[in-house]
């Protein structure tokens, strides 16, 4: 038997062989076919106008394909791209220069001093290039340099001058060229760190656009959809063999077939941990060689899988949640907490917009991530001495809920901060309170809008919505200072009359801010709500908020 056992290899290569078996086949065409000869002198001449009819025109040709043809446009891209590319060259290393001495400031690093302009003949070219930049990767490194200055210029002009800005053709180059040409560029990282460069210019919304028309798109192209299959089952025969042993070796070589295709691995992949919980630990720890590009990718998979219709997420039996969404969000979990690198805010809007449509299966996916991320966990069916250190102060709770394992701070204080800057970030809206305030909502609706058969089912839903409740207040409260805490909440009236919170809910989310009160008489802080020293008790009346300077005394 382990003399049969055979060596992985990677056919990466192979979509590259099939394409110049092609090739060669189609060679005296070329010489035949008058038309693609004008068209090859069009180009040889640099003259885009006549070329680009032409390419229109003899479309089912696929003239690209020829090498000479090719090879002539990709001189022309070039030398439409010197100019910008120089600039670019020049502003890089003075900022690089002047950053070694300390003599730059953030902002004039940040917002480009010099503006570039592409002509709109530049993006025609890289629509009829398509696939085939990967031929050229310095090339394609280039494009991706001088349209990542171009977005940045083009947002200074369009500040400026009131010009519609020129994203849509930052778009169109990265959905018709090169995302497709990344896929037959065999394991090239820097590539992908170029290509990222310019996608992490965009927002989410667009970026998962491009990935969904990306995928839909090439499955036109021959030799893209061959890479394409190539890549499925290589992933899959790697994943046979995946195992806590041979991890580091096969982990890279995950890694490099990811960098090549990582919408068709990282799919693959994703449909295996579903399947098999085992896989959750050997995929995670493999993952650590992955890039940025390939983190959005797989968080844009991992959206989709979740808003898939034709998969039940219950089980027929209406209380315990499908198998393959525990996996999936036992695995994100997982993932998150070991790559902190992740961009979580998508995420939370999806579970946003799914509980403003009255669907709240998808929170055990925010349950495991304030569990892993956080340590945070939500214990059913607890003994009275547990009850009892509930009550007591967050060492005494650890105790009681954690069963006296101990936490690991320095992981888990960056996990936990990672998590609380997802939902509260700086400058976008912050999901936090939303967030919580739905789940509220959705926690008084499951009774009245419940669709299932028998009372359990309504029940154990209930349960499941009100263990995350817990289990998220107590996140915040913890992740949040109280004088931060005091100012995002609504006031406790509003809570209970404008977003129609049950009063004993409604006091949950409001107790951090409690321990605010403090007596009017000018005494020291009054929690809990006894007599104070001198024996003279203190009157709720005389009771005010000492928030914030800003905010009205709260009685």
């Amino acid at each position: 038997m382990d003399e049969e056992k055979q060596e992985i290899t990677i056919d990466l290569y192979t979509a590259l062989e099939m394409e110049n078996d092609i090739i060669d086949e189609r060679a005296p065409e070329i010489e035949k076919n008058q038309k693609l000869g004008l068209l090859l002198g069009f180009l040889s001449v640099h003259d885009w106008d006549h070329a680009q009819l032409l390419f229109e025109r003899l479309a089912q040709l696929n003239p690209v394909e020829h090498v000479e043809i090719c090879d002539a446009l990709f001189r022309i891209v070039e030398k439409t791209i010197s100019s910008a590319y120089s600039t670019y060259c020049q502003t890089h290393h003075k900022i690089t220069r002047n950053m070694d001495t300390h003599m730059m400031d953030a902002s004039s690093v940040s917002s480009p001093s010099y503006l570039v302009d592409l002509p709109k003949e530049f993006f025609q070219m890289l629509v009829a290039c398509g696939p085939y930049l990967h031929r050229d990767t310095q090339l394609f490194q280039k494009v991706c340099r001088v349209l990542k200055v171009y977005h940045a210029s083009s947002k200074e002009s369009a500040r400026t001058a009131g010009v519609m800005s020129p994203e849509s053709q930052v778009e169109e180059a990265l959905g018709s060229c090169l995302l497709p040409s990344l896929q037959l560029i065999p394991a090239n990282p820097a590539v992908d760190m170029e290509i990222w460069g310019v996608l992490s210019l965009l927002p989410y919304e667009v970026r998962y656009r491009l990935y969904g028309e990306w995928e839909k798109d090439t499955e036109q192209n021959p030799i893209v959809l061959a890479a394409r299959q190539t890549a499925k089952l290589d992933t899959r025969r790697l994943l046979k063999r995946l195992a806590k042993e041979n991890l580091k070796q096969l982990g890279r070589m995950v890694a490099k077939l990811a960098h090549a295709n990582p919408m068709t691995v990282l799919r693959t992949i994703v449909q295996q941990v579903e399947a098999y919980r085992d896989m959750i630990n050997p995929v995670v720890d493999a993952f650590k060689y992955l890039t940025q590009l390939e983190y959005d990718i797989l968080q844009y998979i991992v959206i989709e899988r979740l808003a898939q219709g034709g998969r039940e997420k219950v089980k027929d039996d209406g209380l315990n949640l499908s198998d393959w969404l525990q996996c999936l969000a036992s695995f994100w979990g997982h993932l998150c907490k070991k790559h902190l690198s992740m961009e979580l805010k998508c995420l939370f809007q999806y579970i946003v917009n799914q509980l403003k449509k009255g669907l709240g299966t998808e929170l055990v996916v925010l349950e495991e991530l304030i569990q892993q991320m956080a340590n945070v966990q939500y214990t059913e069916n607890m003994t009275d001495e547990q009850v009892d250190a509930m009550a007591g102060s967050e060492t005494l709770r650890l105790q009681s809920s954690l069963f006296g394992s101990t936490r690991n701070y320095k992981v888990l204080n960056k996990s936990t901060n990672k998590l609380r800057d997802s939902l509260l970030p700086k400058d976008e809206p912050k999901l936090a309170i939303p967030l919580l305030l739905l789940i509220a909502q959705h926690r008084s609706k499951i009774i009245i809008n419940a669709d299932a058969t028998y009372i359990k089912m309504v029940s154990e839903q209930f349960d499941r919505c009100h263990g995350i409740l817990l289990q998220y207040a107590e996140f915040l409260s913890s992740a949040v200072a109280p004088s931060t805490y005091v100012q995002l909440i609504p006031p406790l009236e509003d809570l209970v009359y404008k977003y129609h919170i049950e009063p004993d809910v409604a006091f949950l989310i409001y107790r951090p801010v409690m321990r605010l009160f403090k007596s009017a008489n000018g005494g020291e802080a009054c929690w809990p709500l006894d007599d104070n020293e001198e024996g003279e008790s203190v009157s709720y009346d005389e009771m005010i908020l000492h928030g914030d300077s800003s905010q009205k005394s709260i009685i």
